[in-house]
């Protein structure tokens, strides 16, 4: 599965310090690699959006099913 970020979403990440960007990034490899990563995620049932959970922060994607990724 794969997970591509949009402008918005990596500029989010630049204001993030270091330490929690590698550790987004690794989780998000982490559920790449999955063979299920929607049990990762809540389902956000009225804007058909997927919530994926690192610590205190959050992050929301759509999953595009033609191409099996998920846009951040």
């Amino acid at each position: 599965m794969q997970f591509i970020f949009t402008s918005n979403a990596k500029k989010t990440l630049s204001k993030l310090d270091r330490q929690m960007v590698q550790r987004i990034i690794k989780k998000i490899r982490t559920w790449s690699d999955s063979q299920d990563p929607f049990k990762y995620a809540v389902k956000i049932e009225s804007y058909d959006l997927y919530r994926f959970r690192i610590g205190d922060y959050r992050i929301v994607a759509s999953y595009d099913k033609e191409n099996e990724r998920f846009k951040v």
